[in-house]
């Protein structure tokens, strides 16, 4: 499994929370197409939170609807859950 780091590069913190940010990021093998990432520290969460966390991606993962913002993927490490959508840029 391909780690966040290796495919995605950091542009810049478009918001930040309680427990994490939300990251513009460019996909290194897809031309730089742009995504939002949002990163979540699960250190210092409760087992029921990280549980939350984690029912939110497979709530995400299934979603299919046009005014729905649509997830891409996942990566979970010991202390941080990455969850990658698609970038709407306003105009």
């Amino acid at each position: 499994m391909a780690n966040y780091a290796a495919l995605y590069t950091e542009e810049t913190c478009i918001g930040r929370g309680n427990f994490g940010a939300a990251m513009l990021v460019s996909h290194n093998k897809e031309n730089g197409k742009k995504y939002i990432a949002k990163k979540v520290m699960l250190q210092g969460l409760s087992a029921k939170e990280q549980e939350g966390c984690m029912m939110e991606v497979n709530l995400l993962r299934n979603l299919d609807h046009p005014n729905i913002v649509k997830y891409k993927e996942s990566f979970l490490t010991s202390n941080q859950l990455v969850i990658v959508m698609e970038y709407c840029e306003g105009k």
